[in-house]
């Protein structure tokens, strides 16, 4: 009857712990688009609901490699921070999920994060058009414009993030509870 137990909680928790990464995911999108920051907790419960799902995993495919492909991405994101290029916190956010992209499917992470962060910027870039356009209409077009413009000028890259590290992780560990 313990063994039953112990198993069913395995089950459990394999379930339960990527939808604590979802719910994460969701919240640094919020917090990325609203103020332009990716709290450090978020990553920690990504690497943390990792470790938890890796521990009680039977699945041989989950090894020490899927560490040592985290370290690799944050080591070679570093730079970026360094010349102003991305956010730290988008940095912490791609290395954490790097854990369950593991090395059969990082590429693919990271090319569609780059994909979809790529479009991000093209709507940021044509917003300012937008605005442009706004501005000629009578009586509210200027404070539409205003409107359009109003706000930071980066682009909140936690967005592509977490919609290819949802794609993936929805096709590697199912769905919600």
């Amino acid at each position: 009857e313990a063994v039953m137990t112990i198993v069913w909680l395995s089950e459990y928790w394999k379930t339960l712990l990527p939808t604590f990464v979802y719910i994460a995911l969701v919240y640094a999108v919020f917090t990325d688009i609203r103020f332009r920051l990716i709290p450090n907790w978020i990553s920690i419960i990504i690497i943390c609901a990792f470790i938890g799902f890796y521990v009680t995993s039977n699945n041989p495919s989950l090894s020490a490699d899927h560490f040592f492909v985290s370290f690799i991405v944050l080591i070679v994101l570093l730079p970026l921070f360094a010349f102003k290029k991305m956010g730290a916190g988008d940095i912490k956010l791609v290395s954490a999920l790097s854990l369950w992209m593991g090395p059969t499917h990082i590429v693919e992470f990271l090319s569609l994060t780059a994909l979809l962060g790529g479009l991000i910027a093209i709507l940021y870039l044509m917003r300012t058009y937008v605005a442009m356009g706004l501005s000629v209409l009578p009586v509210y077009g200027g404070a539409l414009a205003s409107a359009c413009l109003h706000g930071s000028q980066t682009v909140p890259y936690a967005i592509p993030i977490t919609f290819a590290a949802l794609y993936l992780m929805f096709q590697l560990y199912g769905g919600l509870v």
